[in-house]
Formats: structure tokens, C-alpha cells, sequence
């Protein structure tokens, strides 16, 4: 779960598959959400503007990266803010619909489950996993399964992208903006 936790099971059955269940509000997802590269770009722009105002020294990267991930990256919608430390430890469920503003495309939208630590802005995809879901309608099914510490004020929930990296070659064709709802189910129990 990270460089110091692990949690083990006697056999794949004894894995969680599903968990505390999560209403997704409807969410819109954009074109550009998740498109790499942006944020990047978007992480230069603004280091180059404080620099030639000389207010380079008062931000931290840290702080200008979190900025522009949350203006321009995946979209985050979060579940349930962690209030004791917490094991994210198995398979999630879930059942989400994707309806279109314009049905014209059959669009891939990428989910995830991602966690936003405290204190930072934008969110971090836990394992670094996505399962597409391909058209509109309803899907359900299991995630990609998780493992995660979670600690005090970080917040969990669902990481959606327009585009992902990992599916370079088989994501949407044309741009698409959609509506996401439905529901989610994580593995979530205290650690002792």
C-alpha cells in the first residue's frame, strides 16, 4: 500500500470487491481533461509569468504544479474525506452513466480512483490505473483493483479523463463533452 504497509490475503476470494457506497453527482467531463501535456505546459506559462513580475520566489513548484493539475487535469470528484487512517484495499464496483451534450461521437471516458492529500490541490490516481468505458449509457463492472494508505484530511474519490496516455491509440477519435453520474462502491476499513 506504500513503502512501509502492506496488507495481505489468505486467497483473491478473501479480497474486498466493492465496499461503503458513493454517490457520483453528475459531473461534466471536458475534452481537455486529463490531456497530457497540458498541465505542463500550462506549469511553464505560469512559472514564466511569476518570474518576469519577479514573484518567481514566493510560490513553490509544488504549489504551481497542484495550481495548474487542478485547472486543467482530470477531473476529480470526491467521495468521502478520510477522518482516521484508512486502508483503500481491493476491488471497487461501480455504475456510472455517460450521456452526451452532443451524441454524435461514441466517446472512451477513463475512470479511476484517486485521492487528493491534504493540503494539495489537484488529485493523484491511485496505482496509476484506469479502466476505459466505451459509448454512452450505463456501465458497470469492477475497477482496477487498489491499494492505498490514507491518512487524515486526504480525500478519496473517482479520477475521470477525456484522454489517458496508457490508452494513446484507443481513446475517442473526436473531442466529446459528457455528463457522469451513478454510483461507487470502495473498499475502505480503518487500520488499527
Amino acid at each position: 500500500m506504500d513503502e512501509e504497509r502492506a496488507l495481505t490475503f489468505a486467497s483473491l476470494e478473501a479480497m474486498p470487491i466493492g465496499g461503503e457506497a458513493f454517490t457520483v453527482p453528475s459531473t461534466l467531463l471536458t475534452p481537455l481533461s486529463g490531456l497530457n501535456g497540458v498541465s505542463d505546459a500550462l506549469l511553464n506559462l505560469l512559472q514564466g509569468v511569476l518570474a518576469s513580475a519577479g514573484l518567481r520566489g514566493y510560490l513553490t513548484d509544488d504549489l504551481l504544479r497542484d495550481a495548474a493539475s487542478a485547472i486543467v487535469g482530470p477531473v476529480f470528484v470526491p467521495l468521502k474525506t478520510i477522518h482516521e487512517p484508512t486502508a483503500l484495499a481491493g476491488i471497487p464496483t461501480f455504475r456510472l452513466h455517460l450521456q452526451g451534450l452532443v451524441e454524435a461521437t461514441n466517446p472512451v471516458v477513463f475512470v479511476g480512483v484517486g485521492v487528493r492529500r491534504a493540503g494539495k490541490l489537484g488529485a493523484e490516481l491511485v496505482d496509476e490505473q484506469v479502466l476505459p468505458l466505451k459509448g454512452w449509457g450505463w456501465h458497470q463492472g469492477e475497477l482496477v483493483g487498489v491499494g492505498e494508505t490514507l491518512v487524515p484530511g486526504d480525500e478519496v474519490g473517482l479520477v475521470l479523463f477525456g484522454f489517458n496516455s496508457q490508452y494513446l491509440l484507443n481513446g475517442s477519435r473526436a473531442p466529446f463533452t459528457a455528463i457522469v453520474a451513478g454510483s461507487v462502491q470502495l473498499p475502505l476499513a480503518p487500520l488499527p
